[in-house]
């Protein structure tokens, strides 16, 4: 920044002119984006160049992630990263975030596999010229590379077995709604999924002989559009995991009779209209957690679970739970005795593949709780206010502090006390005139101030919405929380010279 004083007749005038436009000069520095990485995984001890969307300005920027045995640098090439996976690294989501001295971009994910990984190679977007995988089990990191694109992978299947392909990208934060196709070399449908335990699809196929048969990926805008044409882009990117396997036994339908906590059992719902009623010998006054899984599993079970008393009288009663298709309850026993516990349909239908599992435990007086953003960016002398979400589960009724740990010098945060009924409070972070600059993340926690325990408060990174009418967001992800939010404490603003 260059200040020039101009004298004339009229007096002194003052004008400020941008002179540096050198990258790392903080009027043209920001915050970095990330939107997403391509590949979204490697395998074990593998190194990897990923490619990001986003931007860096200047590049580059530093990169944080979570969990251990991942190195991600950044490369001379601008967007571009490095990622070494170890050798011994245990499979599952990380989670990255780039940031620099003005603060952080959001989370994306990245995944370690177990086993053998390919990334796709054009062209593959016809039946009658596909990529071939190989040996399986395999996972494929592809992309959707533009509008109407289709890609294609052909798979052996040996005689009776059962080909299990899976996409994974919804689960990933991509823009695709996946569809996947599985074909005969000369075309001819032999089965598809659009969507299954989320809007990611699943698809199996069974090998009556031996036999090679392409996968086909391709899908439309996530969230969707009134342009109905398949989708392509640097966002429809996904995971298409291949894999061939024994069929899977039917459980056996019926009443088991009396059980005994805790309980997970898997049954299917094999005639319209069954109701499964599983008895439970319960004593007044505990707390007791049941849930239902099937649309998460894939399952067309649209389930209802309920409670009755020994006289057949129903005592609560759940169909969807916390936004899921699937139904779940929290309910304090009234009184000693036996109470079933009923699972249903609410469609009446049935059949082999309407499968579902009856979760079911005691459970106690708690909370829940989230920070409402992954960053917050602050000024030197300034007060700040960070958002928490809290509910108290159960009947809880113990004190509660929310505060924040690990904190840099000169930044102070005080306990807030939980609210009796739920709802939302709000932290003051007060950074003072002297804080040094500096970048982070930090802990908040909710203490129990009649036990002293203390858990973390994360940011979920779950959520859904509608913008003029159209479903968004992700219900479900693979990495699906983080247990801190990233500080940025920008460095003190230079004083203007005297006049």
């Amino acid at each position: 920044m260059a200040m020039t004083r101009i004298q004339g007749a009229g007096g002194t005038a003052i004008f400020m002119a941008l002179l540096c436009l050198l990258s790392g000069d903080r009027a043209q520095a920001a915050s970095p984006t990330l939107d997403h990485l391509y590949p979204a995984g490697a395998g074990p001890g593998s190194t990897n160049l990923v490619r990001l969307s986003g931007k860096a300005d200047p590049w580059p920027p530093q990169v944080w992630v979570s969990g251990g045995s991942l190195q991600v640098t950044t490369t001379t090439n601008k967007n571009e990263l490095e990622v070494v996976v170890a050798a011994d690294a245990e499979p599952g989501p990380r989670l990255v975030r780039l940031f620099n001295d003005e603060g952080a971009s959001e989370l994306r994910p990245f995944i370690v596999g177990n086993g053998r990984e390919l990334t796709e190679a054009e062209p593959n977007n016809h039946f009658a010229a596909p990529m071939a995988v190989g040996d399986l089990p395999v996972t494929v990191n592809g992309r959707l590379e533009k509008s109407g694109d289709v890609d294609s992978y052909a798979v052996h299947v040996p005689a009776g077995r059962r080909l299990r392909a899976t996409l994974v990208s919804h689960l990933l934060m991509s823009k695709l709604d996946g569809v996947l196709r599985v074909v005969t070399t000369n075309g001819h449908q032999l089965a598809w999924n659009h969507d299954s335990a989320t809007i990611d699809p699943e698809v199996e196929c069974l090998a009556e002989s031996d036999s090679v048969v392409v996968v086909q990926v391709f899908g439309f805008p996530f969230p969707a559009t009134a342009d109905i044409r398949l989708t392509g882009g640097e966002g429809a990117f996904y995971r298409l995991r291949l894999g061939v396997y024994e069929a899977e036994p039917t459980p056996s339908p019926g009443d088991p009779g009396e059980l005994s906590l805790p309980v997970s059992r898997r049954d299917c719902l094999a005639e319209s209209g069954a109701r499964h009623r599983h008895s439970l010998k319960l004593v007044k006054g505990e707390w007791i957690s049941a849930a239902v899984a099937a649309a998460s599993l894939g399952s067309p079970v649209d389930a209802w679970l309920a409670v009755e008393n020994s006289e057949g009288r129903e005592l609560a009663r759940n169909d969807d739970a916390d936004g899921s298709s699937d139904p779940a309850l929290d309910w304090q026993v009234p009184e000693d005795g036996v109470f079933q516990f009923v699972v249903g349909s609410l469609t009446r239908n049935a059949g082999p593949d309407h499968r579902y599992r009856l979760t079911i435990e005691r459970s106690a007086p708690d909370w829940r709780a989230g920070l409402v953003n992954s960053s917050l960016t602050a000024k030197p002398g300034s007060t700040n206010e960070l958002r928490v979400t809290f509910a108290r589960l159960r009947g809880l009724t113990n004190e509660l502090q929310v505060l924040a740990n690990n904190l840099p010098e000169g930044v102070t945060v005080e306990p807030v006390a939980a609210p009796a009924k739920g709802g939302e409070l709000k932290l003051s972070v007060v950074v003072s005139a002297t804080a040094a600059a500096w970048r982070g993340p930090v802990e908040v926690v909710c203490r129990d101030a009649t036990t002293g325990h203390e858990r973390i408060v994360p940011f979920r990174l779950t959520g859904t919405e509608v913008n003029n009418g159209v479903p968004g967001g992700y219900r479900v992800l693979l990495a699906d929380q983080v247990d801190h939010f990233w500080l940025t404490v920008l460095p003190a603003e230079p004083e203007k010279p005297a006049e």
